[in-house]
């Protein structure tokens, strides 16, 4: 079995990198060091200074190892209730007909049943505070101002 040694890397020894102008792997010579991680080096062919990038193949084989070993945890989601749907489930025990006309002025509580002029019949589902409730139309949920 053969032993595999990393030499320690220091500032002024060879590197392969990849360079951005070269836009390929090329030896580089390290010129910066950080707690023992290569920050910047120059390239050998182009001359250029940066800061040090995996070489690609390198990157690509890291990438490559990463994605084969983990698996992607199987989990359930819900399906999201389409607006329709909902407001066929909320409405089904409530009379449109029995719908009040929306108005700034008015105070409403949860499960009131509203005519608005533009959005059509809806339902109080929730009030936010006492100024706003939350209200299911046919379309979608709508945020409305009350008690102005």
């Amino acid at each position: 079995m053969k032993k595999i040694i990393k030499d320690k890397i220091e500032a002024g020894q060879e590197v392969l990198a990849y360079c951005g102008k070269c836009k390929a792997d090329t030896d580089h010579v390290v010129s910066a060091m950080e707690d023992a991680k290569i920050r910047k080096v120059m390239c050998r062919a182009c001359d250029a200074q940066h800061n040090y990038r995996k070489p690609k193949s390198l990157a690509l084989a890291e990438k490559a190892e990463k994605t084969t070993k983990k698996a992607k945890p199987k989990t359930s989601r819900k399906a999201k209730t389409s607006p329709a749907k909902k407001w066929a489930e909320l409405t089904a025990h409530y009379d449109p007909d029995s719908a009040q006309d929306y108005s700034l002025k008015k105070n409403y509580e949860d499960a009131a049943i509203i005519r608005h002029t533009a959005y059509g019949i809806g339902l109080v589902t929730k009030k936010i505070d006492q100024t706003k409730i939350e209200v299911q139309f046919e379309d979608g949920v709508r945020l409305l101002a009350i008690n102005y």
